[in-house]
């Protein structure tokens, strides 16, 4: 991943957060967490690296002559236990369901296969197979759990994956890696690694209702982009991780895809693959190896310490720490505050950066690492003024909006499409938008844009000040990243990740939104809701002009939304990863606003304005749009996908190593 690895630099002062502090115990390991940290089957997937995939088994099955062969891949998730596809076991003997234990083999802790490192490599014999419900006449239940002979030793190439436990993983894009054939048909001798995203039910019943029929179940999930890239024959039983924080979690097991036919049994690479749903058996496999993964996770995190003001404390990733982690996130750090941060370093095993945090202040699950790439002073403008007002909006009230603008057309409009800047080097718009105007070339991102009809923006206070804000600022594009699964099925998925060519300067007028990454903004959208926006010229098609508006809104269910929606002839199948905001009045907005973004003012850290959503959609009936939702993306669905894809500039704070 693009955040491996990474460095603090601070501008004022340098915070070294050395190894100090409490120290965890060797035993004391972190599930999911590689030690060999350096920057980061599987037909055309990329090679991985020894010790990136520390958890990644490979099963070796006794033949009938007495030799060995390399079958399946497996994932260890504790000293004890690897979790595979039960049809990696499955028996030659019709009248027998699995093989016997004693034929089977676990190699731990290897990279290439036809010639294992020695010095890493761990064999264990398979004392017992689990299963649950397993049959050779049902897709479901493709799991096993292999119980060995003897634990394995920890190691920097041998350590157990995090199980998952997120129910929803439809906005999610993991990692998959095996020693699967590759494009000659010939089984890879090293570790290949392929990202693939979790595609919606639907999109996957569509491609083979025959195959993925089965897919339907909760006990079972598609992902693949269909291209050519998908795990293959010697790469089930492995695992689908998700990268959350630092660690990595195990949420499917390699289970089935579609076969090439004309007799032939190797897998079609352009297909989706079906994985096991890891979280719907998680109740089993705690049963069955007497390991409470949430108790254990926790555990590992519960290393109490002392804070450099004396208070009892947690040892904790630094990004687990509210405090420190927004003074660290600032452009500036003052001595004192550096040199507390010093002081609080602590120690967790396989965490790269740790600090010994007031429990006040740890928020439940780690952040994305990524996050430090998010400015802490965000979502505050200089001017606020309020509902009472109407929807006009003052030249400093918003000053993350953005524009991201497109070449010149022949008749002089120059379309673009709305977003929001997240920092010095990135806004978040829409695909949509830029799909639509395809035949046009983007070309800049606008900033500080209020009124695009006057060179200088001015407005007046609620003291009758006139204030007037500096020029716009216009920022050549280096790069935009589409979500890969926009509109996929229809309607989803609607993301883009502008980079702009170089760092900005924040101004009065120019500034950073924050999005939810504090609880409980994490998990909770706020009812009330406010869209932004310009106003558009009805005479030409996706062009704003005017003033920047404001549009109150409140929060309608998922449920009522559908039923609205239904109710105009717009049938999309609504899950979390949407939300549904309802125009108020009494000005309404009944054009398009693609882009606009979503999002309330609310107390984190102080007041600031954070948003929750990106606009997709509405009728473009003013009358409708009284009593029909619109539809947006949920951006606390989409934060990891943002985060994966946004990177170091010159003016952050971390650095790749």
């Amino acid at each position: 991943m693009v955040n491996n690895g990474i460095v603090l630099v601070l501008t004022a002062v340098v915070v070294l957060l050395a190894a100090g502090g409490c120290l965890a115990q060797d035993d004391k390991y972190q599930c999911g967490i590689p030690r060999v940290r350096t920057q980061f089957l599987i037909v055309r997937g990329e090679d991985a690296r020894h010790g990136h995939w520390p958890w990644h088994v490979a099963l070796w099955v006794r033949q009938k002559d007495g030799t060995e062969k390399y079958a399946c891949g497996g994932t260890l998730i504790s000293h004890k236990f690897v979790l595979t596809a039960a049809h990696c076991v499955l028996s030659e003997n019709r009248h027998q369901l699995l093989r016997s234990a004693k034929d089977i083999t676990i190699w731990a802790g290897v990279f290439n296969i036809r010639n294992p490192e020695q010095d890493t490599r761990q064999v264990r014999s398979v004392a017992r197979i689990h299963i649950d419900g397993y049959t050779r006449d049902n897709l479901l239940h493709d799991i096993a759990l292999l119980e060995l002979t003897e634990p394995v030793t920890y190691s920097a190439y041998v350590l157990p994956a995090c199980l998952n436990s997120k129910p929803n993983l439809r906005t999610d894009i993991g990692s998959v890696v095996g020693w699967g054939v590759a494009d000659d048909d010939k089984p890879s001798p090293t570790l290949k690694k392929l990202s693939l995203p979790v595609v919606a039910e639907s999109e996957c019943l569509k491609s083979d209702p025959l195959i993925f029929g089965v897919a339907l179940q909760k006990e079972l999930f598609c992902a693949g982009y269909a291209n050519g890239s998908a795990p293959c024959n010697g790469d089930s039983g492995g695992g689908l991780m998700l990268q959350r924080g630092d660690a990595w979690y195990l949420a499917g097991i390699v289970s089935f895809t579609k076969i090439r036919g004309s007799g032939s049994d190797l897998c079609l690479a352009d297909s989706y693959t079906a994985f096991t749903n890891v979280t719907a058996y998680w109740d089993w496999i705690e049963r069955v190896t007497n390991i409470d993964f949430r108790g254990k996770y926790n555990e590992e995190r519960d290393i109490p310490c002392t804070t450099p003001k004396g208070a009892p404390g947690t040892c904790v990733p630094l990004q687990q720490c509210m405090n420190i982690f927004n003074v660290i996130r600032a452009p500036l750090i003052a001595e004192e505050d550096a040199y507390l941060i010093n002081r609080s370093v602590c120690t967790i095993a396989g965490i790269p950066r740790a600090v010994c945090c007031r429990k006040d202040q740890i928020e439940p699950v780690p952040l994305h690492p990524n996050a430090l790439l998010l400015p802490s002073d965000c979502g505050r403008s200089k001017v606020r003024t309020y509902p009472g007002r109407g929807q006009s909006t003052s030249v400093f009230e918003f000053p993350w909006m953005a524009m991201v603008r497109f070449q010149m057309k022949k008749n002089g409009v120059i379309p673009f499409c709305l977003g929001t800047l997240l920092n010095t080097r990135y806004v978040l718009s829409v695909a949509g938008c830029m799909a639509k105007l395809k035949t046009v070339k983007v070309d800049h991102v606008r900033l500080g844009e209020h009124t695009e009809s006057t060179d200088i923006d001015c407005s007046f206070d609620a003291q009758g000040r006139r204030l007037c804000a500096d020029y716009v600022l216009d920022v050549k594009i280096e790069s935009i990243i589409a979500h890969p699964q926009f509109d996929v099925p229809m309607y989803t998925n609607d993301l883009a990740i502008v980079r702009m060519a170089v760092d900005i300067q924040y101004t009065d007028h120019i500034r950073p939104v924050c999005l939810p990454i504090n609880s409980p903004y994490r998990t909770t959208v706020p009812n009330d809701l406010l869209v932004t926006a310009w106003d558009m010229d009805i005479m030409a098609k996706n062009i704003y002009k005017g003033e920047l508006r404001r549009y109150p809104h409140r929060r309608v269910d998922i449920d009522t939304c559908q039923r609205g929606l239904e109710s105009i002839g717009f049938a999309p199948a609504l899950t979390e990863d949407r939300m549904c905001p309802l125009q108020l009045g009494p000005e309404y907005n009944c054009q398009r606003m693609a882009g606009a973004p979503i999002g309330a003012y609310v107390d984190m850290d102080g007041e600031r304005f954070v948003q929750f959503g990106l606009w997709k959609f509405a009728p473009l009936n003013c009358t409708v749009r009284e009593t029909v939702p619109g539809l947006a993306m949920n951006l606390i669905r989409y934060l990891d996908w943002i985060l994966d894809n946004i990177k170091p500039s010159d003016s952050s704070i971390i650095k790749n190593s």
